[in-house]
């Protein structure tokens, strides 16, 4: 009976720790890695009057040797950058609403040892789609 009961009890203990094991080794690589999955692709969002974040979601090269980059951010961050006026059209002969989008300024964010942030670098963003409604922007 006390050997029964002492294997059933090694054997328990031995699959109770075995994945506890695992999840320390796991556990140095994880906080590099999550940091890089998060704070790498965010950007500062500059519109002159307010700022806001944004999140890469894609960047690569075009077929012109031209890097291409696009930030996803919350429309109401951008919002002061567009403007919807209503001009006059000679051709139509009537007012017609145009929509008119300031470029923004981007961030990217240098860091040191993975989360001490040591600077940025500015580039200038276009506002290529927005959505009021669901509160998004594409630059």
């Amino acid at each position: 009976m006390f050997n029964n009961l002492t294997l059933a009890i090694f054997i328990a203990s031995a699959l109770l720790l075995a994945p506890l094991t695992v999840q320390a080794e796991e556990k140095t690589d994880a906080p590099v890695q999550r940091i890089t999955q998060m704070l790498y692709p965010s950007v500062l969002v500059d519109v002159g009057r307010g700022q806001g974040s944004g999140t890469i979601i894609y960047s690569g090269w075009r077929d012109d040797d031209e890097a291409w980059t696009m930030v996803l951010t919350n429309h109401h961050v951008v919002k002061s950058a567009i403007q919807i006026l209503s001009e006059f059209d000679p051709k139509k002969g009537e007012e017609v609403k145009r929509e008119h989008r300031r470029p923004v300024k981007i961030r990217f964010w240098s860091y040191n040892q993975f989360s001490s942030a040591i600077g940025t670098s500015g580039r200038t963003a276009h506002i290529v789609a927005w959505d009021r409604h669901r509160d998004l922007a594409l630059l």
